[in-house]
């Protein structure tokens, strides 16, 4: 069963190139993150290894936090059936799942230490408001790596769930 899309198309620029290829490290660090109750991280890079970006796996509690927001924005009119809603809503989840850039935190931001400035606003806003600015280059190409977070997550929970997945070590 192939997954459904949330991004567009039309964002999805390198769709061709980008296979998810799993190993049995990745097996093995996927199963231990489950074990120990901790978001699997991967690094993806991009442009021929140029560019590296470290995500995190949503926990349940910031997988609410975007539906809230979505909520939130259809409350207040801004959520809509088009193509830029859908990018904004994958930038939510991008802003929470992306953690380094180039080895650098994309944010400091984090929900137990963020306090609104007007009541309005929240974490996860203030995590996406700087994609606000980037080029639509920079979004797609984030977006991209992050789709490919996302497979490879999907392949993995699948994979995982196999019966004998993973030789015991030596």
């Amino acid at each position: 069963m192939e997954n459904t899309q949330i991004i567009n198309p039309s964002v999805d620029m390198n769709r061709d190139r980008a296979k998810v290829d799993v190993t049995s490290e990745d097996k093995e660090r996927f199963f231990k993150c489950i074990l120990s109750d901790q978001p699997y991280e991967e690094v993806i890079s991009l442009f021929d290894g140029k560019l590296s970006l470290k995500f995190r796996a949503l926990t349940v509690q910031q997988n609410s936090d975007v539906v809230n927001q979505i909520t939130e924005d259809k409350k207040n009119g801004i959520a809509s059936d088009t193509d830029a809603y859908f990018i904004t809503i994958a930038s939510y989840r991008l802003a929470l799942c992306l953690q380094e850039l180039e080895g650098q935190p994309f944010s400091t931001i984090t929900k137990d230490k963020y306090a609104s400035s007007t009541g309005t606003d929240n974490y996860l806003l203030a995590r996406q408001k700087p994609m606000t600015s980037w080029s639509t280059a920079k979004l797609s190409a984030f977006l991209d790596a992050f789709q490919v977070f996302e497979r490879k997550l999907v392949q993995l929970t699948s994979e995982v769930q196999t019966p004998n997945f993973w030789k015991a070590s030596a």
